[in-house]
């Protein structure tokens, strides 16, 4: 998606003969833990036009797959809409009817990117875990931003947690700075919460 909104905003401006951003922001993407957060995702997507005050609600925004999915509109090619259907009834019209309803208590709601960790996760501590785990040796893709190839890392806290002797201490300044991708003055920071056995050390 990112290369796609590049190389069409670099088409665009030479079509139109123009310079500069065409999107604001750069594209992001999340990853979303199903079971807790992704119906919460996809219903604050089809409300944004209501929260711009564009529309009144979100079946008369006409770049919206909400018409489509709620049984309103056609479905085209393109769009896969039983997916997320099926998360409320096996049955198309219940589910139709129960995404409508959904979305509808939505309006006014809260945003779940305010619960997103590490930049781009959005799910429970055991998911952010759970990341961390298949992830080893992510911190090592240096195309990528440091906070978005560090997945799930423990905080320092965590870290130094039960540290009684200078080898663990060693191994977890080890641990904070070259998998944790811990800067050396954010490891040397001292916290008054973490520190204690530590500085013993």
């Amino acid at each position: 998606m990112r290369d796609l909104n590049g190389n069409f905003s670099q088409w665009f401006n030479v079509v139109h003969d123009r310079v500069g951003h065409l999107f604001q922001g750069r594209y992001r993407a999340f990853v979303i833990e199903r079971e807790t957060y992704f119906l919460e995702v996809a219903r604050y997507i089809v409300l944004n036009a209501v929260r711009a005050d564009l529309v009144v609600h979100p079946k008369d925004w006409k770049w919206s797959s909400y018409r489509a999915t709620s049984g309103a509109g056609r479905v085209p090619e393109w769009l896969y809409v039983d997916w997320l259907l099926g998360n409320f009834s096996k049955q198309k019209r219940d589910a139709q009817q129960d995404y409508r309803t959904f979305v509808e208590e939505g309006i006014g709601g809260k945003n779940p990117y305010d619960e997103v960790t590490n930049g781009f996760l959005l799910g429970s501590p055991q998911f952010v875990n759970w990341i961390w785990e298949k992830t080893n040796g992510s911190e090592k893709l240096k195309e990528h931003p440091r906070d978005e190839r560090i997945v799930g890392r423990l905080s320092l806290e965590e870290i130094f947690a039960d540290v009684k002797t200078k080898q663990e201490r060693n191994d977890a300044i080890i641990l904070a700075r070259i998998r944790c991708g811990y800067l050396n003055s954010e490891i040397a920071r001292p916290d008054p919460t973490t520190a204690t056995s530590a500085q013993r050390c």
